[in-house]
């Protein structure tokens, strides 16, 4: 990446792993059974793209999979990292006293999407309720 640049790294697409994309890029955390699945934490935020659990792009997401999903965003939101994090190195995320997180649903065959959206927006309002730091 040339100085200044911040790059975003979809897994599945060629060359993800590489190390030429070492450095200012991050890791957009695509959830599909179709690619390879990692959270690592390479940025000052996180870009988390919901493709679908099961069908890719047509399959909508249950309560318990997207309280998980909230539970892991609200973690990574306060610069923590969730209890058994999917990593692919040891190395530590970029330290941050916050960090915003983005979530792009793509399931949107039948609908999912804005259903999952507006669940998930209710299941991360309990997740930080629930923080006594918050």
């Amino acid at each position: 990446m040339e100085g200044g640049e911040v790059g975003r790294i979809r897994v599945g697409v060629a060359g993800w792993n590489d190390d030429s994309w070492r450095g200012d890029a991050f890791l957009a955390a695509s959830h599909a059974q179709a690619w390879p699945y990692t959270e690592e934490v390479t940025a000052g935020f996180v870009d988390a793209r919901l493709h679908g659990p099961d069908a890719l792009y047509a399959s909508g997401y249950s309560d318990d999979q997207l309280r998980s999903w909230a539970q892991r965003l609200y973690r990574w939101q306060v610069a923590d990292q969730p209890a058994a994090a999917r990593t692919i190195t040891d190395r530590a995320p970029p330290a941050r006293r916050e960090r915003d997180v983005y979530v792009y649903f793509n399931n949107d065959t039948s609908g999912h999407a804005p259903r999952n959206a507006a669940r998930l927006r209710t299941l991360l309002t309990d997740a930080s309720d629930g923080d006594p730091d918050r």
